[in-house]
């Protein structure tokens, strides 16, 4: 079973992932998009060269660490999000 995002187009969205309060969705066009899971606002979205194709989130950082296709490793600092 696959699901899609609302208005997203199929093919567009590598993943979808729930870290904590927020969703993190990851494009094919670079975009990397961080959304409150409770009111559904898009918080941020970063913009890279190269798509993110897996993150985790690290809790004594506070931060997500993205590992894009083009090998390189981005910091998402999302502690400014929280409550």
């Amino acid at each position: 079973m696959q699901s899609l995002l609302i208005g997203g187009s199929p093919g567009s969205v590598i993943f979808a992932k729930i870290i904590g309060q927020y969703l993190l969705t990851s494009h094919t066009n670079g975009r990397l998009k961080l959304w409150n899971l409770e009111t559904a606002e898009e918080l941020k979205t970063y913009k890279w060269r190269y798509p993110c194709m897996e993150a985790y989130f690290d809790d004594s950082l506070g931060k997500i660490v993205c590992f894009c296709k083009n090998q390189s490793i981005k910091l998402v600092n999302i502690k400014k999000f929280t409550k």
